[in-house]
């Protein structure tokens, strides 16, 4: 009996080197694994980021999409825990396992998912000025939809300053510290779960009081 099992181990053990270690993903306690606590698709990739497990500084992503097989391996990464996926498939769910490696063994986080969309741009219908400080910009929305408010000034990149969720077609939102040099603009977002966000695209040219 005791030499049956010696032979089935190594049988086991041969199978994994000629198919391949890659597909055995093997979940451990939580103490022991990567944990997946951000994963967002913004301007055409999916962005993950994960607590390590302790004592390790390589992971394995793995990754499944829809209607397109099995987990495969799809990138090693060193002493950093973010990763930018920027092959994918859009209206797809993309299920993603963080691992590290010990022997020929790969141990998993728990799969996380999203499903990357192109939202609608919001059409920016109209900016106002109420007095020096005080603006109301008006968009297009969807209701119960989330829309973020972005705006800069002198800087060149846009910043969120506010998200609200729309109660009818059309949405104000009020800025009580608008300068001459503010711009703003509008993208629709959704949050499927509790880690997981959708970001829309926007309009880049923007709003401003002229």
């Amino acid at each position: 009996m005791k030499s049956r099992g010696i032979l089935i181990t190594i049988i086991l053990l041969i199978i994994v080197m000629i198919v391949g270690a890659d597909i055995y993903t093997v979940k451990s306690n939580e103490n022991t694994t990567a944990v997946i606590t951000k994963i967002t698709y913004e301007g055409e990739s999916i962005q993950l980021q994960w607590d390590g497990a302790k004592g390790k500084d390589t992971y394995y992503v793995f990754r499944k999409v829809k209607g397109e097989g099995s987990y495969t391996e799809i990138a090693e990464i060193s002493n950093n825990t973010t990763f930018t996926d920027n092959d994918i498939t859009l209206n797809k769910w993309h299920k993603y396992i963080i691992s590290y490696k010990k022997g020929c063994i790969y141990y998993g986080s728990d799969t996380r998912q999203i499903t990357p969309k192109d939202l609608e741009i919001p059409e920016l219908l109209s900016i106002k000025k109420i007095d020096e400080k005080n603006v109301e910009i008006q968009w297009t929305s969807k209701i119960n939809s989330t829309y973020e408010i972005l705006k800069k000034g002198k800087e060149k990149n846009f910043v969120v300053v506010a998200e609200i969720t729309a109660t009818g077609e059309k949405e104000l939102y009020r800025d009580t510290n608008s300068s001459k040099d503010s711009i703003y603009t509008v993208r629709e977002v959704m949050k499927p779960g509790d880690i997981q966000t959708v970001y829309g695209k926007y309009n880049e040219v923007g709003l401003k009081i002229k």
